[in-house]
């Protein structure tokens, strides 16, 4: 087992040839300790200013997620994990671009915390999405057009409502965006290939705090993300599409070995 890791992780640091990788990277300690604030949970961000990438507050949970592109329920490893936060300044390198950023943070994450993981599929609560009855109601995207989501405030919005709206979207890209919203993974069942135009109308409190189960009624799960309750599950339906909850293997990193503290810069 011992000689499987340690070929992991020096896979992991080279990377695979011809694996771009950061200029430059410093990463330091923001000083600040993941906790709950008033308004919920803060996320970090993630800025890119030419060939300069600024990352956080993050903790080093969240920092593994960005660089394998994972939802929350795909992670499992200690505790600590998103305790200490982190801040990442690093520069790319002549030529590279921003999608190959989560990449870059893999070969980091190896080279400066030893992360060292393994993969296995886990049964886990999910959420098909589904045609809705009527079947969807989608505008296919023009040739061309911009992936990049842009969010506004709601138009005649009460609380804080926003405007999320992608002019071009893949189902299972939706999905994985839903994913974030209801806390649990959201599969494409809708079977439609292609590019959809797509606008949701979000609550600032359903941002800020993804619905979460609470129990059973009648024998099956229930959460307080009910279509009448939570926005993202009102938005979908406006769509013609649904939400159904289910359970499913999911691919999940499991983290094997990973340092509290990076080495130097």
């Amino acid at each position: 087992m011992r000689r499987m890791l340690v070929v992991a992780w020096l896979a992991s640091a080279c990377g695979l040839p011809g694996q771009v990788t950061f200029e430059v990277a410093s990463i330091k300690s923001s000083g600040v300790r993941a906790g709950k604030a008033k308004d919920g949970p803060r996320p970090a961000s993630l800025v890119v200013k030419g060939s300069r990438v600024e990352i956080g507050p993050i903790g080093l949970g969240e920092l593994i997620r960005t660089a394998y592109e994972l939802q929350r329920h795909q992670l499992t490893g200690p505790l600590w994990m998103s305790g200490q936060r982190f801040n990442v300044q690093a520069k790319l390198p002549e030529g590279a671009s921003a999608e190959q950023i989560p990449g870059m943070l893999q070969a980091l994450l190896a080279e400066r915390f030893g992360l060292v993981f393994h993969r296995e599929r886990k049964e886990l609560p999910v959420y098909f999405l589904v045609a809705g009855k009527g079947g969807p109601r989608l505008t296919e995207a023009d040739p061309g057009a911009d992936s990049a989501p842009r969010v506004r405030k709601a138009k005649g919005g009460s609380g804080g409502m926003k405007h999320l709206a992608i002019e071009a979207v893949t189902m299972p890209g939706l999905a994985k965006r839903l994913s974030g919203l209801v806390d649990r993974p959201v599969l494409d069942r809708t079977g439609l290939a292609g590019r959809y135009q797509v606008a949701l109308d979000l609550a600032r409190a359903d941002i800020r705090k993804p619905a979460k189960l609470v129990g059973k009624k009648g024998g099956r799960e229930v959460s307080n993300a009910e279509p009448d309750g939570f926005s993202v599950f009102r938005s979908v339906q406006e769509l013609g599409l649904k939400l159904e909850p289910k359970r499913a293997a999911v691919e999940i990193l499991v983290v094997d070995h990973l340092d509290k503290m990076p080495t130097e810069n």
